[in-house]
Order: C-alpha cells, then sequence, then structure tokens
C-alpha cells in the first residue's frame, strides 16, 4: 500500500522537490490513500493534516526553501482550494508571512521559536482569510501552548499591533453584530513573569510542536486519553494521536494509568448500553453513565484497564505537575500576545 502510495504522489507531483519527497517518505503512513499530506479519515476538503507539518516548514524556513513550503500547503489543499480559484492564494500568504519582522515584537535565544513562530501562521494559512480573523479562535491560544516553553522577550512595539488590532475591532463593532461585545485589547495587558524548572521546560521544548500541544492541551485536568482528548481544531493544525502519542510516552513526564472518569466520557450512553446488552449484563435505561459502566466493570473487572491501555489514557507524573500548571498559566496570559501578532 505504502509503495502504492509513493507511486501516486511522485505521479502526481513531478516537481516535488527532494526534501518534500524526503518528507513524504517518512509520515506517508499516515496519510490519505489519494490526496498525499491529508488525514485518511478525515473529508478531504477540510485540509485536515495527516501528521504534524511544522517541523518540516520550520526547517525549510531555516534554509529558506519557499519551494518546498508552497508545494506542501498546495498539497493541503489540493481537494479545495476554494469556490472559482486555484492554489495560487496560498502561494501569497506563505510570502506574506516570511517576510514579516516579528523579531522586531519578540525574540527568543533559541532560533527554533523564530521558526516555529511562522510556520504556526503557514498551517494556519491553509484555511484562508486574512491572519486578524484568527483572534476569533482558539489557534492564537493552540500557539501559545506550543511555544510558551520558550523564554520569549516582548518589545515595546507590541503597542502599534495594539493599536492596528482596536482599530480593526472597532470597524467591524459597526457593522457586524459579533463584534458588538467583542473586548479591546487593554493598554495593561502584562505577562506575568515566567517561572518554571528550565530543564522541565527543555524536556518540554524538546517535543515536536503537535506533541507539545497535545500534551499542554490537557495539563490542568492532569488526566486524558491521548487517543480521544484532541478536537477537531487541535488535529486540523496537524496534530495526530498515532503521531503524538508515543512522542508523550517517551518523554516519561506522564504515566499510564487506569482511569474510571476518563473511560465513562470515552462512551456515549448508548455505547455503554450497547456494550451491557452484547456482554448480556441486566441495567435499567434509566441509570447514568457512571451506572452503566460500574455494571459493566463488576462483571469484567478488567474492562477499564483494557479500555485505559487502548485508548493511552495518561496523567501528567505528580512530581511535574506543579511546573504544567504554571506552564499553561504562563500560555493563557501569553495568549493576547499572540492575538497581536495575528496584526503584524
Amino acid at each position: 500500500m505504502f509503495k502504492f502510495l509513493r507511486k501516486l504522489f511522485a505521479s502526481s507531483q513531478q516537481s516535488t522537490t527532494p526534501s518534500l519527497d524526503q518528507f513524504f517518505k517518512k509520515i506517508g503512513p499516515l496519510s490519505h490513500p489519494e490526496y498525499p499530506f491529508l488525514h485518511p479519515t478525515s473529508s478531504s476538503s477540510s485540509r485536515t493534516p495527516c501528521a504534524d507539518l511544522i517541523p518540516f516548514i520550520a526547517d525549510r524556513l531555516r534554509h529558506q526553501d519557499l519551494i518546498s513550503i508552497q508545494q506542501l500547503m498546495r498539497k493541503m489543499i489540493a481537494e479545495n482550494p476554494g469556490l472559482g480559484v486555484g492554489p495560487e492564494w496560498i502561494d501569497k500568504s506563505i510570502k506574506q508571512i516570511m517576510n514579516i519582522d516579528f523579531a522586531q515584537y519578540c525574540s527568543c535565544s533559541n532560533p527554533e521559536f523564530a521558526y516555529e513562530l511562522k510556520a504556526l501562521f503557514i498551517i494556519a494559512a491553509k484555511d484562508g482569510g486574512k491572519r486578524s480573523f484568527l483572534i476569533t479562535e482558539n489557534i492564537p491560544m493552540f500557539f501559545s501552548l506550543v511555544l510558551c516553553c520558550y523564554g520569549i522577550e516582548w518589545s515595546n512595539e507590541l503597542k502599534n499591533l495594539r493599536r492596528k488590532a482596536n482599530s480593526f475591532i472597532r470597524k467591524k463593532k459597526k457593522n457586524t453584530p459579533f463584534w458588538q461585545n467583542y473586548p479591546l485589547f487593554s493598554d495593561t495587558d502584562e505577562i506575568s513573569p515566567f517561572s518554571i524548572d528550565s530543564r522541565i521546560a527543555a524536556r518540554i521544548a524538546d517535543l515536536t510542536p503537535m506533541a507539545r500541544l497535545h500534551l499542554l492541551s490537557f495539563a490542568e485536568k492532569g488526566v486524558a486519553s491521548l487517543m480521544k482528548g484532541a478536537s477537531h481544531k487541535m488535529r486540523s493544525l496537524g496534530l495526530n494521536p498515532l503521531e503524538t502519542a508515543p512522542v508523550i510516552l517517551a518523554s516519561d513526564l506522564c504515566e499510564l494509568i487506569a482511569d474510571f472518569e476518563v473511560v465513562k466520557d470515552i462512551y456515549s450512553k448508548n455505547d455503554l448500553i450497547t456494550l451491557l446488552e452484547e456482554k448480556g449484563i441486566d441495567f435499567k435505561k434509566s441509570w447514568k453513565k457512571g451506572q452503566l459502566l460500574e455494571a459493566i466493570a463488576s462483571r469484567d473487572p478488567a474492562f477499564v484497564d483494557q479500555v485505559s491501555d487502548r485508548e493511552k489514557i495518561v496523567r501528567i507524573k505528580p512530581e511535574y505537575q506543579h511546573e504544567f500548571y504554571s506552564m499553561v498559566a504562563h500560555a493563557k496570559t501569553m495568549q493576547k500576545n499572540i492575538e497581536l501578532l495575528c496584526f503584524a
């Protein structure tokens, strides 16, 4: 199957750069059988990546390889380029993002930060529209979760972006009901001092960007199913649990556990009723999900353990929980600044 996939990719993109071809060989097994780089079970028109594309885009930015990035992003929108238009618009968006001087607003001693920041905006560009509209979505918070492990310094030049953002919002308020109650950016918005064990921050930074997003997205809860916990919007950025779960488990920052409450959340009430019927277990349809699951577990004591293992239910290791709480709190504060970068 994968040989066929590689053949299909080669024939459909004869001018593919060697770098992009090599990247496809790495992630091809996760890909859609007809649309390279798209998720195999999501609608091909949804532009959902099959894997984390950020490392490849960041690497190509580092090497100033615009062609490979454009070819990749054209693949992302090929099945749904937009009504009455071709894929050329994505080339323009990529060039605009590559030319933004984010360094005048934020900087970091780790050079990976700058490349990942632009790569994130490039991935978000696949959905079309102006970057300014990203502030109405969860996207800036996801960016913040990916980048919050870096020691970022923010410039006073953000005030210029704040003026642009507030001018944009005020104009929208005049004509669009959605924006009527949308808050303006405050001059008093400040990022709290970031205090976390540098060793933990470094270990998180060593993870792939989507693995960071996946891990930090459930850090406040402390426990989640790696296979079921990612939202649709996270997946639209390239978070594929088949790729990120092994990375998170290998980090040794989490541990597998059997958790009754998470297993309960995984199943709908109808799912549990079906399981009870299949197992021939008596129950009442008036029972809540917890009671239904308890009935299954009483007959099959290994059920919760088996589901927990299959769905990769994990918790942040207790010794790291405080650091993770601090990092997520920092990300929430940093979100406002990421939103302002949408106006750069």
